[in-house]
């Protein structure tokens, strides 16, 4: 036999009129709450006792109470809802009838929408002299929000995705994919025909019940499978979607374990007689917002709307460049949502321009080094102060004695009569040097002249020594660079670079045999040199790889390229050097 029940059935007692086009209610608006019914720009009080069933159907009471505009005007009157009343999804409907006093209207109705916040507002309207109509709003009482959704989500407003179910060929049709572990609401609505329209043994259906009058049931029959059923590749999987509801409305909670769509299907044993259609409209339940702070992660903390909103991105201050051309600046990092804060991002500062060096213990090349390339060989970078560096005896300067006192050159007092110094150094006399930097330099340099300097030490620099200084700076020599050198009359002719002279005339180098051969010679004749000038005064000592080594001395011309001297050790008879 055709449509046969399976497994379990539940009568129901025939309760059809028509057909509603409806959706599941979203509010529950039982209560009494007071609207004020608008009409000529006056405001008409009416009290509303409603009772909402399960399905949206609504019940109760009403009336006027005489009262417009907050002043008693007339003799209250009573109306009764009357069928055909209703909250669907956001929208509230319903009619009315008057049961007393109203002599001009018998019935009306009102139309109005739900906002978010429960209040209602919307139109009224009744049959009094051919029909009158107003604005219609709730001033007392809000509707309560219908929550499908389990605690902590929320249902989203708009549908998530609808799909027809087709009752005529029971054809299988999928569902995007759903998000496991997520909530969704599985709304089915509607009614299609199971057996040719009009039959006398019952021929509607909607999601879960079967209208029959035959021996597998008598009125609205809950079937087993329903109408509605999931597909699982090979056969029905049941869904149950509860009581039976007049307005053929069948919301239900639905938790994918996994990932991926769901199947529907109009379940049946024949399709030849069935017309029509079924709806599944699918929302999702989202999670419910709890406002914190907004921080960088992707996601509205504070449930504003926005996500990642007014945040202050943290900074730290930072720099670009060396030495006198370093500059500060701010560094920041950017919010990248879901990945957190960025890396520190590109420094803001901006370096200066270098410039020549200087002596002056700046690096003002800004290449990390201050005072390179023997700019303070022969000057001081920065000048001290004899009052600190000096031993406390100085206090009683001698005749031509002075120091340095910071500030200015200070001479000792005239004693005995004696005529004082017949000069006044100056810093730029002096190279930039105090009486204790010039000490230092002339007992490290001219140690066997000028030995350990105590008097000096001890009550301030003389003026001879000063202007010994004096003399020898000025008259330094500049030796850094390559030069020929040639060994016992051009007998032995190396190359030689002089890499470094500092400002106690200490030089560093190295060299080779024979010249023109570099920069690799023939082992062992590399060799590397130390030495020092004093003066135009030069000493050298070449250590070649192996152990020999020799030691010269001579003279810088007051050109500074060309030196020479004499006898040496290590087999040097004269040596002479050529600068290139």
């Amino acid at each position: 036999m055709k449509k046969l029940l399976i497994f379990s059935v539940i009568a129901f007692s025939f309760v059809f009129a028509s057909s509603v086009s409806a959706v599941a209610p979203n509010w529950n608006v039982t209560g009494t709450w007071i609207a004020q019914h608008e009409f000529g720009g006056n405001f008409y009080t009416h009290a509303n006792n409603i009772v909402q069933a399960s399905d949206g159907t609504l019940t109760g009471t009403g009336g006027w109470n005489g009262m417009q505009n907050n002043i008693l005007v007339g003799t209250p009157n009573t109306w009764v809802i009357d069928s055909g009343s209703l909250v669907s999804g956001d929208t509230i409907h319903f009619n009315y009838h008057y049961t007393s006093v109203e002599t001009c209207a018998l019935n009306g109705y009102v139309d109005a929408v739900i906002a978010v916040d429960g209040s209602m507002t919307g139109t009224w309207h009744d049959d009094c002299n051919g029909g009158r109509t107003g604005a219609w709003t709730v001033v007392s009482g809000t509707a309560i929000k219908n929550e499908l959704c389990p605690e902590g989500y929320l249902q989203e407003t708009a549908s998530w995705q609808t799909l027809t179910i087709d009752c005529k060929t029971g054809a299988k049709i999928s569902s995007n994919s759903l998000t496991n572990s997520i909530p969704y609401i599985l709304e089915a609505s509607g009614t299609c025909n199971w057996r040719t329209p009009g039959s006398s043994a019952g021929y509607l259906a909607d999601a879960d019940y079967w209208l029959r009058h035959d021996a597998y049931g008598n009125g609205w029959t809950k079937m087993n499978p329903g109408s509605i059923a999931f597909w699982n590749g090979t056969s029905a999987v049941n869904i149950d979607w509860g009581n039976f509801s007049s307005t053929n409305i069948y919301p239900i909670v639905y938790t994918p374990s996994a990932d991926g769509q769901v199947t529907f299907y109009f379940y049946d044993d024949v399709y030849s007689d069935n017309s029509g259609s079924l709806n599944v409209n699918i929302y999702k339940c989202a999670p419910i917002c709890q406002p914190t702070t907004e921080v960088c992660d992707g996601i509205d903390n504070d449930c504003d709307g926005l996500i990642d909103e007014d945040l202050t991105a943290p900074s730290q201050s930072c720099s670009a460049g060396l030495g006198a051309c370093k500059a500060t600046g701010t560094q920041i990092k950017t919010c990248n949502g879901l990945s957190g804060w960025s890396d520190w991002g590109t420094c803001s500062a901006v370096p200066g321009t270098p410039i020549t060096e200087l002596c002056n213990a700046i690096d003002d090349d800004c290449d990390g080094v201050a005072d390179e390339d023997n700019v303070c060989m022969w000057k001081c970078s920065s000048t001290n102060n004899d009052y600190i560096t000096l031993e406390p005896e100085f206090l009683s300067l001698g005749t031509n004695r002075w120091i340095y006192t910071g500030s200015a050159w200070l001479k000792g007092a005239i004693k005995g009569g004696g005529t004082g110094p017949t000069f006044v150094p100056t810093l730029a006399d002096t190279h930039n040097c105090s009486c204790s930097q010039i000490l230092t330099w002339l007992h490290t340099n001219l140690p066997d002249q000028y030995g350990e300097m105590n008097g000096h030490w001890k009550y301030g620099c003389s003026q001879s020594a000063i202007q010994d200084f004096i003399r020898l700076a000025d008259e330094a020599p500049i030796l850094t660079g390559q030069w020929l050198l040639s060994v016992n009359g051009g007998a032995y002719m190396h190359d030689m670079f002089i890499l470094t002279q500092d400002e106690t005339g200490a030089l560093t180098g190295k060299g080779g045999y024979p010249a023109g051969s570099g920069p690799t010679y023939p082992s062992p004749y590399n060799w590397t040199m130390t030495g020092s000038l004093v003066g135009n005064v030069i000493n050298m000592t070449i250590q070649y790889q192996s152990s020999y080594s020799a030691s010269i001395s001579g003279t810088v011309n007051p050109s500074f390229d060309y030196m020479s001297g004499g006898a040496g050790t290590g087999g040097v008879i004269s040596w002479s050097a050529t600068r290139i």
